[in-house]
């Protein structure tokens, strides 16, 4: 009776805690894009950021696959920044443009998707959502769009609704290499399902034969050549490397924690034997779990914004398993680990992102603004090592600019991630000093490391960086310009 009763209370709480959060939710949703956009207007961008930018800006429409196929990206992220860099010199514009695609899928996320309401109010309060989906102008932001729209309607009784899923879903692989591990298991999916249900059988066998007809685009897209930067990597297996990413994806303010780590695997056992009698589901969920898991044994990517990939993915198999299951005992099981997970996520942003609301992530625009108060004009040439670290400023420096980097022997913007740019980060410093010094025709040098004694008695400091202010340490410039000027 005493249980009866507080099941009882407990649902009618539970009840009226949903409906003031259904009441509460634009109010919230309004906070979240002024907070976030606060995060934006503050972020400096850095390298990853500026690199796709500058490529389409400097490079030539039909050189886009050479670029592309040595950087391991897919395509549809920089062709969509064609246009924009068309009309907009500003890297705001680029900023303004991811803003926009994070705003609209964490919109569909927050209102459409079945999940918990109270771990959606949770989500969007943590670093994933509120940081670096929105804020971090990359390619992850149209592929977390691109996976809310096909998980919102491709189940629809309405075609016209299915298909922008199906058509959403067909283009996810285009939008970043990790999503194309997200984008396999949907295959599986509705393989399976033409083997246990009759229905949308020419439809799904359409969607099928489009689904590899993307994979195969991707492939022609980024399949390296022989000196891609993934050329190096590929199969080196490192057993430490679970240890350290996979935590770092779910539980990224306790990643050195064994208990965290053993909570995972306990978690996907658990998760697998509640989809068990849903073999599409289960082959969905076993497929991609799978797949992210070989990624990160054999090809080591240990930067949080990609790792938010595989979370994302863990969502979308829960969002199914709500469309298409009537909860099972032990249900509770998702609802704790993902709790723990968003609780997570906000201590990450209070303690780890908050840094980039007082500071920058490069000086890259300090750097900028120093050379022009140092004298430089478009006319004069500036020289700069390291080449990808350096680059990054001319995304605040007019866009006719380029640098001459002597580690590669050649002018430019963007880089081409191939052995050539490998191996200037082995030429030796001294070198590139020498090289700096013994041409009169560089008038600035900007380097991410003081110059030596010896460079010094031709070049004098502009201005020394501000400290303590640069959250990518080896994104701190140091600009120089040359003691006795051109005759």
């Amino acid at each position: 009776m005493f249980i009866e009763k507080l099941k009882n209370k407990l649902s009618a709480f539970y009840s009226k805690g949903n409906q003031i959060l259904r009441i509460g939710q634009i109010p919230f949703f309004i906070l979240w894009i002024l907070v976030s956009f606060q995060f934006l207007l503050r972020h400096e961008m850095w390298r990853d950021e500026v690199e796709g930018w500058l490529m389409v800006s400097h490079l030539d429409f039909f050189q886009w696959r050479d670029y592309l196929r040595n950087s391991g990206h897919p395509s549809l992220f920089y062709l969509l920044l064609y246009p924009i860099a068309f009309f907009s010199t500003s890297l705001f514009s680029l900023q303004l443009f991811n803003f926009a695609i994070s705003t609209f899928a964490t919109g569909i996320f927050f209102f459409s998707f079945r999940l918990p309401l109270v771990l959606r109010y949770l989500f969007l309060a943590g670093s994933f959502f509120l940081y670096r989906l929105p804020v971090f102008a990359r390619n992850y932001s149209l592929g977390f769009l691109l996976l809310t729209l096909g998980l919102l309607w491709f189940q629809s009784s309405h075609r016209i609704k299915r298909r922008i899923s199906y058509a959403s879903l067909l283009l996810l692989p285009q939008t970043h290499t990790l999503f194309v591990l997200a984008a396999i298991p949907f295959g599986v999916y509705f393989l399976l399902s033409l083997v246990y249900t009759r229905r949308l059988r020419v439809e799904r066998f359409w969607f099928l034969s489009l689904l590899i007809l993307s994979g195969l685009i991707v492939l022609y897209t980024i399949f390296p050549k022989s000196e891609g930067q993934f050329q190096d990597n590929l199969f080196q297996n490192n057993p430490l490397v679970w240890r350290h990413v996979v935590p770092y994806a779910f539980f990224p303010s306790w990643t050195k924690s064994q208990i965290a780590y053993g909570l995972l695997w306990a978690f996907w056992l658990a998760f697998a034997y509640l989809l068990r009698s849903n073999k599409p589901l289960l082959s969905f969920y076993l497929t991609g779990v799978s797949l992210f898991l070989f990624f990160f044994r054999f090809l080591y990517v240990a930067h949080l914004h990609h790792l938010i990939v595989f979370f994302l993915f863990l969502l979308a198999v829960w969002e199914l398993f709500l469309r298409q299951t009537k909860l099972p005992k032990f249900h509770e099981i998702l609802v704790v680990f993902f709790f723990l997970s968003s609780i997570s996520q906000i201590q990450y942003l209070a303690k780890e992102d908050a840094k980039d609301w007082n500071q920058h992530f490069s000086s890259s625009s300090w750097a900028a603004e120093a050379l022009l108060r140092c004298g430089w004009k478009p006319t004069f040439s500036i020289a700069t090592h390291p080449p990808d670290e350096t680059k990054t400023i001319l995304g605040y420096l007019p866009p006719s600019t380029k640098f001459q980097f002597p580690a590669l022997n050649r002018e430019g913007t963007h880089m081409l991630w191939d052995q050539e740019f490998k191996k200037s980060y082995l030429v030796p410093w001294a070198d590139i000093e020498d090289q700096m010094v013994g041409n009169p025709t560089w008038e600035f040098v900007v380097t991410n490391a003081p110059l030596s004694e010896k460079a010094s008695t031709v070049y004098q400091l502009c201005e020394a960086p501000p400290a303590n202010t640069t959250i990518t340490k080896n994104e701190i410039f140091f600009p120089y310009r040359r003691k006795f000027p051109l005759p």
